[in-house]
């Protein structure tokens, strides 16, 4: 079962190419043209870098908040690895494993507080990307583009689920204390005291607000500092074919979609996004491979994970026995 969907999966990158190039959404000598341009591809790189930097530094405040001790070293370094895997690998489910096994390895104490940590920093990061775009929409909105009644629902969409994602950060410690009440009258004594434990740890989040502060900070500037990245090789590479606000918008509902579990690592699936937005900015009768400018900001954001292969070498899997 499991390898016939992952085969499935193939299929549909497939798929979405082939439906590319008839398009004439993918051209393959835009990939062939980025020799020609090393100052822009190193500046690139040099901020997708910088971005899985602060990603790495925003985990290791997290952790601290929660009250899980571990080194910026080791905090980085795993950021580096999941960013790696996945692009490289099987998406960003297998990137949270990958997480995971490099944060605590076999421990099996605090590995509630553990996976906490790490979905609260995925929330967060999506939180960020969000608030990013809906910055953009609302600074650009006299853009007839964005301007458009869909876009404008867009925009409310947005809004809610960033609220939603803020306001389940915010009562988690309340929500995991009604579990652990729940837990006890079925007579689940040990999942009862983790979730009570889980709940004291979330509730810092609100007893230490400074730290918090600092989460948000660093989550709102890992994106600017990528999208200012991803713009900015759009930009040099196409001419300026596209505004930026265009760009910006398209790579952030092109990296969502990534998230989707319809293709190993979103391959195609964000390739399809990127180029279908563009081409509402920069009209549909622009002949352009967009697909092939997202196509190419993969390979330098896997250039720009290559660090970790340092960190793979470096950090050994925890082995605890606790």
């Amino acid at each position: 079962m499991k390898i016939s969907l992952f085969l499935l999966k193939f299929i549909v990158i497939i798929v979405l190419f082939l439906f590319l190039y008839n398009n004439q959404s993918l051209d393959f000598t835009i990939l062939k043209e980025l020799h020609s341009n090393p100052s822009t591809i190193s500046f690139a790189i040099a901020l997708m870098v910088l971005s899985t930097t602060l990603a790495g530094i925003r985990l290791l405040v997290i952790l601290k908040i929660l009250g899980i001790h571990v080194t910026a070293l080791r905090s980085i370094g795993v950021t580096f690895i999941g960013h790696l895997s996945a692009n490289v690998a099987l998406g960003p489910l297998f990137s949270e494993v990958v997480r995971l096994t490099y944060l605590f390895g076999n421990s099996k104490r605090g590995l509630s507080h553990a996976l906490s940590a790490l979905l609260i920093d995925k929330l967060l990061g999506m939180a960020g990307l969000l608030m990013v775009i809906t910055g953009i929409i609302v600074i650009f909105a006299e853009n007839a583009t964005l301007a458009s009644p869909n876009n404008t629902e867009l925009l409310s969409l947005m809004i809610g689920v960033f609220l939603s994602i803020i306001i389940v950060i915010f009562f988690s410690p309340a929500i995991m204390s009604k579990l652990s009440i729940f837990l006890q009258k079925f007579g689940k004594v040990k999942w009862s005291q983790q979730a009570q434990e889980l709940s004291a740890a979330l509730r810092n989040f609100q007893t230490l607000p400074t730290k918090t502060f600092f989460v948000f900070l660093l989550m709102i500037l890992t994106h600017m500092v990528s999208m200012g990245a991803n713009v900015y090789f759009c930009l040099q590479i196409s001419n300026y074919l596209v505004r930026a606000e265009g760009f910006a918008i398209a790579t952030a509902l092109a990296q969502l979609s990534n998230a989707l579990p319809i293709s190993p690592a979103g391959l195609g699936v964000g390739e399809t996004v990127f180029d279908a937005v563009c081409r509402l900015f920069a009209g549909n009768e622009i002949t352009y491979g967009f697909a092939s400018l997202f196509l190419a900001l993969r390979v330098l954001s896997v250039v720009s994970g290559l660090p970790a292969l340092i960190f793979i070498l470096t950090l050994r899997v925890k082995q605890n026995k606790s």
